[in-house]
């Protein structure tokens, strides 16, 4: 069926392979001085076990892995210099009006569900067009539904007999995930068709979706999924989901600048929604994919193994719904890190002992551990950094600190920081706007920071990952549900908070609360009390 002529593991746009590989240099430049010189500041004579502690973590956990987001800063700078006004990378080149419409090729487009079905994203998935516009009859939809709520079966049952949609329904056969709903399907008609389209119940694609995506397959041999942009947001309804997100006219380009980044790495790993994959694939996979919470991530890794490519475009746009209030971020963000830790436990030693490059590696790492590292980092550096002011003599305690460590902190926290308004200025995006969503994001993250430890410390402990829906209506936030939502993140925040003004009233070093992560600390504790409650206040249209 493929007649296809390049093959993406070994195409690369010149320029764009320009970009890639100079801003990985000049990174790796930027590190290889941040552990020179904290090697030094290690080994000079009169420091103590304190300030080493602190100089040896602040070295293996705030520079390989920590700022993952300044990479994706110097390939904006360099593109701008190269002339590029926008991310258009190596997926951008494909013409889709060079090649035919593979009208013949059978398609199943597979909405996954469970208790969370949303009519109107569902209609999208109906009636798929050809690129001249026409119905493609070889695109067949099928509900795979997993609902135990008699409201939403009866919906869905509603639905499949005015449309004329199949729905399928496994029982309890199989394990109560995604993967698991998925494989259910595989295993019946796995040879029925040619390519498969993974939609989420919030997804929203496009009415020639299909066609366009399909041209990627006959244009890159080696390819064997295709993530199509999936964060353009559809649903702003209140303050919250408004704050969190840059203003739905740019989200197409702003958002699509990191899956282009992994294009030039021949890295992408699959979002799970908005993404067509093959039968070749599946087939030579086992017939299915693995039963795991990521189960995107674990096939984009099998895929490689393969000699399959991932690769993104933002050529095939779908959009999705943003959660409608705090709470709802809160568990889809527990969930996401839930399958993280797993995809890292699982992956971890397999993908050190492959055959895939050093960048490849490390940008798997970064996406798999980035927010583990981040939220771990935060609370070990902002601890120590106030516990050396207990060890330390309180006159020398300014001359005695590493100065290079806090500085360099400083830098490259606001490199990072600087990573989405940057994204912004190349894209033509409101910056100011995106200023407000980059740090209140921030906020939004850093506050659920205690959560986070404590899911992770019981993931440790063997807690049992499971698949848990993401909530898609929103409810009038009570401050009884703030209360029974914010408890223990109130709680640390406090105990914390605390300890930074203790510490700075004993050491009498006032001006250490200027450190990033103390002013982070004191507005993640104030966001708590003003996050959830923005969801409250519905957005003028």
């Amino acid at each position: 069926m493929k007649n296809a002529h390049f093959s993406f593991k070994k195409y690369r746009d010149k320029k764009s392979a320009i970009v890639g590989y100079a801003s990985l240099l000049i990174y790796l430049i930027l590190m290889s001085l941040v552990y020179y010189y904290s090697i030094l500041a290690i080994f000079k004579s009169g420091n103590n076990w304190a300030v080493i502690l602190y100089i040896s973590f602040s070295l293996l956990t705030q520079t390989l892995f920590f700022y993952p987001g300044i990479l994706c800063l110097l390939i904006t700078i360099i593109s701008i210099f190269l002339g590029k006004k926008a991310f258009s990378f190596s997926t951008s080149i494909v013409s889709l009006k060079k090649f035919r419409d593979l009208s013949n090729a059978k398609i199943a487009l597979l909405y996954t569900t469970k208790d969370d079905f949303i009519p109107d994203a569902a209609y999208t998935m109906l009636n798929q067009q050809t690129l001249d516009g026409k119905i493609n009859k070889n695109c067949v939809a099928f509900i795979l539904d997993d609902s135990t709520c008699s409201k939403f079966i009866s919906i869905i049952d509603k639905f499949s007999k005015e449309n004329g949609v199949k729905v399928i329904r496994r029982g309890n056969c199989g394990p109560r995930t995604k993967s698991g709903n998925l494989n259910f399907f595989f295993k019946k008609f796995l040879n029925n068709f040619d390519y498969y389209v993974i939609l989420d119940s919030d997804t929203y694609i496009e009415k020639k979706w299909c066609s366009k995506t399909i041209q990627y397959f006959e244009r890159f041999k080696d390819v064997g999924i295709v993530q199509g942009l999936n964060n353009a947001i559809t649903n702003n309804t209140n303050n919250f989901q408004d704050f969190i997100t840059p203003n739905d006219k740019e989200s197409k380009e702003f958002w699509g600048i990191d899956g282009e980044i992994s294009n030039l790495y021949s890295l992408t790993l699959c979002t799970g929604h908005a993404c067509m994959w093959s039968k070749d694939l599946i087939a030579k996979n086992g017939g299915g994919i693995k039963n795991v919470i990521s189960e995107d991530w674990t096939l984009s890794i099998d895929a490689k193994k393969l000699n399959y490519e991932c690769i993104y475009t933002s050529n095939c746009i779908a959009k999705e719904e943003v959660p409608p209030n705090y709470y709802a971020y809160k568990k889809r963000h527990l969930r996401w890190e839930g399958g993280a830790f797993q995809f890292f436990h699982n992956y971890f030693f397999k993908i050190l002992k492959s055959k895939f490059h050093f960048s490849q590696k490390w940008l798997i790492f970064c996406q798999a551990t980035s927010i583990f590292l981040i939220t771990f980092n935060f609370f070990i550096s902002t601890i120590l950094t106030y516990l050396l002011m207990f060890v330390l003599d309180s006159n020398e305690i300014y001359i005695a600190f590493p100065y290079f460590v806090f500085v360099m902190n400083i830098f490259l926290f606001v490199l990072s920081a600087l990573t989405l308004p940057c994204k912004a200025v190349v894209t033509k995006s409101s910056v100011i706007r995106v200023f407000i969503t980059s740090y209140v994001s921030t906020f939004v993250a850093t506050s659920i920071m205690p959560s986070l430890l404590l899911e992770y410390f019981m993931l440790l402990c063997g807690k049992k990952i499971r698949f848990k829906v993401s909530i898609k209506h929103n409810k009038k936030i009570t401050f009884k549900d703030f209360i029974k939502g914010s408890c223990f993140d109130i709680l640390v925040w406090s105990i914390l908070c605390g300890f930074m003004l203790v510490a700075c009233w004993y050491a009498n070093a006032w001006l250490f609360l200027l450190t990033p992560w103390t002013i982070i600390s004191f507005l993640s504790f104030a966001s708590i009390f003003v996050l959830p409650f923005l969801s409250n206040i519905p957005l003028e249209k």
